[in-house]
């Protein structure tokens, strides 16, 4: 959720702060895995699809792969499993200068074409953006309270449809269970 909202704020689709846009269900539906899990398990046997954790993936590549390999019955042999990259990251991009402001200033100056912040290169983006902060993505606990409160019955579901219990970490509440 903090990714998309970071990516779609880099890109110049979003100017609400982080507090306001992810009660949107823009953000809101992919973070419904139940839902997802659900729509794959109407085509597919339960055996034939494999969940991972995005954190497993970025922390340990060689377990994540290992097990992806496995479960598709492919020799990992064939991939250099050693080899780490982090592209893409979504704290990477740049954001508008102007994002963190509680109320924009009218636009006095018309950019043409309108040029997305993640697409401007030279001055106009040294000008224009700014590093992303992890504040600029932050989740106030209220508002992981507030998520949590709203998630809970899919991931319910997420759950059941796994047959196991999602570890700790991957909740968004902050309140003791």
């Amino acid at each position: 959720m903090q990714s998309m909202y970071m990516h779609q704020v880099s890109a110049g689709r979003e100017r609400r702060r982080a507090e306001v846009a992810l009660l949107d269900d823009r953000y809101l539906g992919p973070s419904r895995y139940g839902f997802q899990l659900a729509a794959f398990l109407d085509h597919f046997d339960r055996s034939q699809v494999l969940v991972i954790g995005s954190e497993v993936l970025r922390d340990r590549p060689h377990e994540a792969l290992s097990a992806v390999f496995n479960h598709l019955a492919v020799d990992p042999a064939a991939v250099d499993l050693e080899r780490r990259r982090q592209d893409h990251r979504s704290i990477d991009k740049p954001v508008p200068r102007l994002h963190d402001l509680e109320s924009l200033p009218r636009r006095q100056v018309k950019l043409h074409p309108r040029w997305r912040p993640d697409q401007r290169t030279g001055l106009a983006r040294l000008v224009t953006t700014r590093r992303a902060r992890v504040e600029d993505s932050a989740i106030p606990h209220e508002l992981r309270d507030r998520l949590a409160e709203r998630l809970a019955p899919d991931l319910r579901r997420f759950e059941y449809l796994l047959g196991h219990e999602i570890p700790g970490h991957w909740r968004w509440s902050t309140s003791a269970a």
